[in-house]
C-alpha cells in the first residue's frame, strides 16, 4: 500500500482525535508520517509522537508488541518472559500499558500469564 492509501485508510478508521490530527496534515506531513513503518532499532521503537505508521503512537506500539509476543511464543512457548518499564517521558506510561495489553492478549491464549509488579512512582514491570 502506498503512503497516500495508508493515510486514507487511517482517516477512514480513525477515532475522532486521530482523524482531527490527520486532517491538519499537509502533503509533506502525510508523506513523512506514512511512507514507511516506524523502524525498531538498537534503541528500541523510537520516533516522533503523532499519527501514522512512521510515528510513535499506540497503533505502532501495538503492532510491534504483537510481533514481539508472536516471536516469544514461537521461540520460548510458556517459558517466555518480558519486562516493560516506563518513565516520565511523554506517553511513556501509555505505550508501556499498550505493550502490556498486547502481551497479555497473547499470553491469555497460552498457558502462561502476566503479573504486574509496581516499583516506585514511574516504573512498572510486568512479567509473563
Amino acid at each position: 500500500m502506498d503512503y497516500r492509501s495508508e493515510y486514507e485508510c487511517w482517516l477512514q478508521h480513525a477515532n475522532a482525535d486521530i482523524k482531527a490530527d490527520l486532517e491538519k496534515y499537509d502533503d509533506a506531513q502525510i508523506e513523512d508520517s506514512f511512507y514507511k513503518n516506524l523502524a525498531f532499532g538498537t534503541g528500541g521503537l523510537r520516533g516522533v509522537i503523532g499519527s501514522g505508521t512512521n510515528r510513535m503512537n499506540v497503533h505502532t506500539v501495538a503492532k510491534a508488541s504483537q510481533g514481539l509476543a508472536n516471536y516469544l511464543v514461537e521461540k520460548y512457548g510458556d517459558k517466555a518472559s518480558v519486562a516493560i518499564g516506563y518513565d516520565s517521558r511523554i506517553k511513556s506510561d501509555v505505550f508501556a500499558k499498550t505493550a502490556a495489553a498486547y502481551l497479555q492478549l497473547t499470553a491469555s491464549r497460552y498457558t502462561f500469564g502476566l503479573d504486574y509488579f509496581q516499583f516506585q512512582q514511574y516504573l512498572m514491570q510486568c512479567v509473563i
